[in-house]
């Protein structure tokens, strides 16, 4: 987990070219980096279920690399890009959801 958000630091707040800042591929990257963030946040707790107590800090942290941003040469504050990093929160909540009621193999089998 830590060695992901020193990954994930360093890419946002690191300077680029305002080219790339505009793509559709930038807002799935914020998705999937706030999926994989969420993915490993979770199992660090994995008796626990995912939610709001484990998603609003992530969502804080998006929050603050973008007020970062704003200082940063070639970066920029965004909303969308906050947009995007709570889309990747809810879809893990969503995923993880839909997982955990998935019946087990073991389920079946047992009946």
């Amino acid at each position: 987990m830590s060695l992901s958000l020193l990954i994930i630091t360093y890419m946002a707040l690191t300077p680029v070219p305002d080219l790339l800042q505009q793509s559709v591929n930038d807002k799935l990257g914020h998705i999937l980096a706030f999926v994989l963030l969420a993915f490993l946040t979770h199992a660090s707790w994995p008796g626990k279920i995912f939610g709001w107590r484990h998603g609003l800090p992530l969502l804080m942290y998006g929050i603050a690399l973008e007020c970062l941003q704003y200082f940063v040469p070639g970066r920029y504050f965004s909303f969308l890009d906050m947009f995007a990093d709570a889309a990747g929160i809810v879809a893990y909540l969503l995923i993880s959801r839909l997982y955990s009621r998935k019946p087990s193999s073991l389920d079946r089998t047992s009946s």
